[in-house]
């Protein structure tokens, strides 16, 4: 499992800018509790993120991934090299994008990026067939 989160190497340094609090997960957990936050992180149910949010990633039953977010410039689609697929906002921002996925493709992994060039990212999503 890998984590995105920020870390903070400023304490001793007064005059250089403050790096922290940039980065953060989201979790998807069905309470507040310590053991179902830590449920949900040990099941990947989480993104990463420097400012988008990502509100909901379904698979229906054709394998088309939906993502809905937060307005952004772009959402990726990245996956194995050379496959993928990234939307671009044209007449105003995006709040989601329908994936129908490629023969090939070993995993997929969601990237949404705002206007501020912040970023929030899945895990990827393994595909067993």
């Amino acid at each position: 499992m890998i984590y995105a989160v920020d870390d903070h190497h400023g304490a001793d340094r007064p005059t250089m800018p403050l790096d922290a609090c940039g980065a953060w997960i989201s979790v998807k957990a069905p309470s507040l509790s310590r053991e179902s936050i830590m449920e949900s992180i040990r099941g990947g149910l989480f993104y990463s993120s420097t400012g988008p949010e990502i509100n909901d990633i379904s698979i229906d039953g054709d394998g088309v991934i939906t993502v809905e977010c937060s307005p952004a410039k772009t959402i990726s689609y990245v996956s194995t090299p050379s496959l993928g697929m990234k939307f671009h906002a044209m007449d105003g921002p995006l709040t989601g994008a329908a994936y129908p996925g490629r023969p090939g493709e070993t995993y997929v992994r969601v990237e949404v990026t705002d206007y501020n060039g912040r970023s929030a990212w899945s895990n990827p999503m393994y595909n067993e067939g």
